[in-house]
């Protein structure tokens, strides 16, 4: 059976060992050499993978974080639906419009839920009851079971 390891794996890897070794071997020469074999494995895996460059990360530069640069931009009227119409009355705010802007932060913000999702039933099965600072705080662990028709022999517990 062929041995599958991903590449963030791999480099998650060599970064935690890297680190663990320097924190054990404060001596600057074993340090340097440790991180020289590191960056050497790293290269090899790179080329055993027919990796030959890594993508870049985000750049401190590229940040935009000033107000006074962001370039100018006007928010769209809540009151005015999608093709246009003006919505003048409470009635139009809930049938209409909330409707609107409700299915644009499903689709682009939260995301949207396949129509097949099997239901998942939720039981208690510890109460404990403490305090955080003075306040009585009550918590429960719980457990989900996904209900799994298709494939009954998987039990799906969250």
């Amino acid at each position: 059976m062929p041995l599958r390891i991903s590449i963030a794996t791999v480099l998650l890897d060599l970064i935690v060992g890297a680190q663990r070794t320097q924190a054990q071997f404060p001596d600057t020469t074993r340090g340097a050499a440790i991180t020289r074999a590191t960056q050497a494995d790293h290269q090899r895996m790179l080329a055993l993978l027919g990796i030959d460059r890594l993508r870049p990360g985000p750049s401190p530069q590229e940040a935009n974080t000033g107000e006074s640069i962001v370039l100018p931009y006007t928010l769209p009227d809540p009151l005015v639906t999608f093709n246009g119409q003006r919505i003048t009355t409470p009635q139009g705010w809930w049938e209409v419009r909330r409707p609107e802007i409700m299915a644009v932060l499903d689709r682009e913000v939260y995301g949207r839920m396949p129509a097949n999702v099997p239901p998942v039933h939720r039981k208690v099965i510890s109460i404990t009851h403490e305090t955080s600072g003075s306040i009585p705080v009550v918590g429960k662990k719980l457990v989900g079971r996904v209900e799994n028709n298709a494939y009954p022999a998987l039990e799906v517990g969250i």
